[in-house]
């Protein structure tokens, strides 16, 4: 499901690993004021490219 979602529906990297629960990396000194992502968001970009047959 990861790799589905990031190499072929090309999803956000950093929104997600906020959806499978990975600690966000490479992100510096922006880890410390990054906030989560709202959940709308989340769900209109990450989970609405779910091809639920697949699951």
């Amino acid at each position: 499901m990861i790799e589905y979602l990031h190499k072929e529906a090309r999803v956000n990297l950093s929104m997600l690993q906020a959806v499978v629960g990975h600690e966000m990396v490479d992100m510096g000194v922006t880890g410390n004021y990054a906030g989560d992502w709202p959940v709308k968001v989340l769900l209109t970009n990450v989970i609405a490219r779910l091809h639920w047959e697949f699951v």
